[in-house]
């Protein structure tokens, strides 16, 4: 039962760290962005 649990926080760390990667990605673009325009 340990091992399932682990293996769901491991799920939802990976998500967070992918999420957070894309949204700081996102908002350079986005400063990028509005910084050239």
């Amino acid at each position: 039962m340990k091992a399932y649990h682990y293996y769901w926080f491991q799920l939802a760390a990976d998500l967070v760290k992918y999420w957070i990667f894309n949204c700081s990605r996102l908002c350079a673009m986005t400063t990028a962005g509005s910084v050239i325009i």
